[in-house]
C-alpha cells in the first residue's frame, strides 16, 4: 500500500499545533515554578501565538522573579540549558531576566577561577550569569516535566485560568511539604 505524504494544509496544522502546544507548557512552567517558590499563583492566559502568566501585583524576592521568568525557557530547551537555541526562545523572558541580572549583578552568582596565587572568586558576566541561573532554573522544573504538560494540557482546552483556579490546580497536584 502506497501512502502519500501529508498536504501542505496538514503540516501547517501539524505546526501550529505544535507551537501552541509550546506555548501552553512554556506558561505552565512560569506558573509551576511560582509555586514552588511560594510565590501566589497568577492567572494564565494562552492563544495559539502567544500567552501570559500574570502576576499578582505582590513585591517578590529577585532570586524568585528570576526563576520564573527563565522558567518558560527552560521548558522549550527540553530542561537542558545546554540545549538552548537563543535566538528562538521567547525574547520578553530573556530580555526580562536579563535586565534584571544587570539591575543586580549580585543574581549572577560567583565562579571559582584558579589562579597561580591560588582561587579567587569571580562575577559571572551577564551571559554567564544568564546560563547559569537558566540551568538551575532547569534541574529545579525538570522532576515537574510531568504537571508541567498536564497544567500545559488544561490550558490548551480552557485557554485562561484565573489565580484562584491556578493555586487549586497547583495544590493537588504539585503539594508543598
Amino acid at each position: 500500500m502506497r501512502t502519500h505524504p501529508p498536504s501542505r494544509r496538514t503540516c501547517s496544522y501539524l505546526k501550529l499545533m505544535a507551537s501552541f502546544k509550546t506555548i501552553c507548557c512554556h506558561e505552565a512552567a512560569h506558573a509551576v515554578m511560582r509555586h514552588l517558590n511560594g510565590m501566589p499563583p497568577g492567572f494564565l492566559w494562552v492563544s495559539e501565538t502567544e500567552g501570559e502568566n500574570g502576576g499578582t501585583g505582590e513585591v517578590v524576592d529577585a532570586s524568585d522573579e528570576l526563576a520564573v521568568q527563565l522558567a518558560g525557557v527552560a521548558w522549550e530547551c527540553g530542561f537542558n540549558s545546554q540545549r538552548i537555541d537563543w535566538s528562538a526562545s521567547k525574547m520578553s523572558d530573556l530580555e526580562m531576566a536579563s535586565a534584571l541580572l544587570t539591575e543586580r549583578p549580585f543574581l549572577r552568582g560567583w565562579r571559582i577561577v584558579e589562579t597561580a596565587g591560588g582561587s579567587v572568586a569571580e562575577e559571572r558576566s551577564l551571559q554567564d550569569g544568564l546560563r547559569y541561573a537558566l540551568a538551575c532554573v532547569c534541574d529545579r522544573l525538570k522532576p515537574h516535566r510531568r504537571e508541567i504538560e498536564a497544567l500545559g494540557d488544561l490550558l490548551a482546552i480552557k485557554r485562561e485560568m484565573d489565580g484562584r483556579a491556578v493555586g487549586d490546580w497547583m495544590q493537588t497536584h504539585i503539594p508543598l511539604v
